[in-house]
């Protein structure tokens, strides 16, 4: 019978100091794959209960034996073969269902303690996590409201600076749609602003760091850049409390419902730079002084002309506190 063939290997680790072993080499079986490596490392270390590891080798994860490592990079078993082991991320268990009536096509987790989902039947959901008595967190819906006539497709939510939570959907319906979510539990969220202009359907959102922005993308083939947190708040503000001082507008050329909506604003039509343009493009606007609603990716097939600075809208509702952007 063959004797087993070993191998010199150095196991290094950028762990605190309680979890490093010697780096003094010690000979290991080169049948050896991920489980036997992690139990070398729990036998040196001397950990009780066994805690599993995972390890890098040329800076790949070993989902294979030394052997078959050494073999398919073409090293020697002679030579001595460094090893990083770090934690395993053990996979998740099943803790808990929460049952939609449709699928379940969003969830975000930006709030401490709350997450929100969205699914098919155009209903959005709020959920609150409380500490269960096994560990971990269980999920109760405090509020739930219909947020579109058709399905959600994407969600984001912030904070603004003040502490105001922020919700934003977008669906089938073509909407975009800011919602501010009230502090008491099962109240019903405030629908702040709608986010007008998408011809298709909607099938992404996402919001800035700074919560400032919002980019949305669809089926019509656009990116577009909205402004939005404590400064759209503050906007709606204004827009309920003229309509409660002004009960009806006149028709007419200087009507709010007469402004014409904004109109997509071509930027390059080589999509290899148009992120750049894009992000240097939303720059400008968010640093003008103008009141920048919305800024147009559209990608045609003869290159557009050298754009210029869109003229800005924003109408406002008569009778209600929403701003339409």
């Amino acid at each position: 019978m063959d004797e087993e063939k070993q191998i010199l290997v150095k196991f290094v680790t950028k762990l605190p100091a309680e979890l490093k072993v010697s780096e003094a080499p010690v000979a290991v079986p080169t049948t050896l794959k991920r489980y036997g490596l992690s139990q070398i490392i729990n036998h040196l270390l001397g950990l009780e209960p066994a805690r599993p590891f995972d390890f890098v080798i040329h800076g790949e994860l070993v989902r294979k034996s030394l052997e078959a490592h050494l073999t398919e990079h073409q090293l020697s078993a002679e030579s001595l073969l460094e090893v990083e082991y770090v934690p395993a991320v053990i996979p998740p268990k099943h803790k808990q269902s929460a049952p939609h009536d449709d699928w379940v096509s969003a969830v975000d987790g930006s709030f401490v303690h709350e997450a929100v989902s969205g699914s098919y039947d155009g209903c959005a959901r709020l959920w609150s996590l409380s500490s269960s008595d096994g560990g971990g967190e269980e999920a109760s819906c405090s509020t739930s409201w219909k947020a579109h006539a058709s399905g959600i497709n994407a969600l984001a939510c912030s904070t603004t600076s003040t502490g105001q939570r922020l919700v934003v959907t977008a669906g089938k319906d073509r909407a975009v749609l800011l919602w501010q979510l009230a502090s008491g539990s099962g109240a019903s969220p405030h629908l702040v602003a709608r986010f007008a202009g998408h011809t298709d359907s909607v099938e992404a959102v996402a919001i800035s760091p700074d919560g400032r922005h919002l980019v949305s993308s669809g089926w019509d083939g656009s990116l577009r850049i909205w402004r939005m947190g404590q400064q759209v708040l503050e906007e709606a503000a204004a827009a309920a409390a003229a309509a409660a001082a002004v009960e009806v507008y006149p028709e007419g050329p200087d009507s709010p419902s007469s402004v014409p909506p904004p109109r997509p604003l071509p930027l390059n039509n080589d999509p290899h730079h148009a992120a750049s343009q894009l992000v240097q493009y939303a720059i400008n606007a968010a640093d003008s002084d103008d009141n920048c609603a919305v800024v147009v990716v559209s990608f045609k097939d003869t290159p557009p002309p050298v754009p210029r600075r869109p003229r800005l809208f924003q109408r406002k509702a008569a009778t209600t506190g929403q701003t339409t952007i």
